[in-house]
């Protein structure tokens, strides 16, 4: 009967845990090609240099839900990089990516929802954010190989940074 009580303690504590958000900064996995990567349609504080709470997509972006294929007239623009382009430190409405989307199509407002897309006749452009906190050059390429030329981007930028030379060198 102890052994009951210790096992339904644990259970009410790891809910109670649950329940106020402790554990929801854990947001990467270990990947066999690339290191580490987003854990896939995982909810995330981020606490540090900053604040967020994002829900990571179900292809694991730091970014909303994009379809693979690409929409008829859209032009779309991949975003490769580390943390700076990941930018865990903001809401993912506020992140660069997305403030390039809505400048290019002229939307300047702000999205309602960093979930859902501007449905207008006007939209032009897509972003897609592929950001990872400590990749470097070798990993921007992989990743591209990988997984970003399915989403077939019309450009590709990779966001790179002198001072990320250190990244580079294991």
């Amino acid at each position: 009967s102890l052994l009951v009580i210790l096992a339904l303690m644990v259970v009410c504590a790891e809910v109670a845990l649950a329940l106020i958000g402790l554990g929801d900064d854990e947001y990467i996995k270990v990947d066999p090609i690339l290191g580490i990567t987003h854990l896939e349609n995982k909810w995330v504080d981020f606490r540090h240099e900053g604040f967020s709470r994002a829900k990571i997509s179900s292809a694991g972006l730091r970014d909303v839900e994009h379809q693979v294929a690409k929409p008829a007239g859209i032009k779309r623009i991949a975003f490769i990089g580390d943390s700076k382009t990941q930018a865990l430190q903001v809401n993912i409405e506020d992140t660069f990516a997305r403030l390039v989307e809505d400048n290019l199509n002229g939307s300047g407002a702000r999205r309602a929802s960093a979930g859902a897309h501007a449905a207008t006749a006007s939209r032009q452009f897509e972003t897609i954010n592929f950001g990872m906190s400590n990749y470097g050059l070798v990993q921007y390429y992989v990743q591209f190989l990988l997984r970003v030329r399915q989403y077939s981007p019309d450009v590709t930028v990779v966001v790179y940074h002198i001072f990320d030379s250190s990244e580079n060198l294991p």
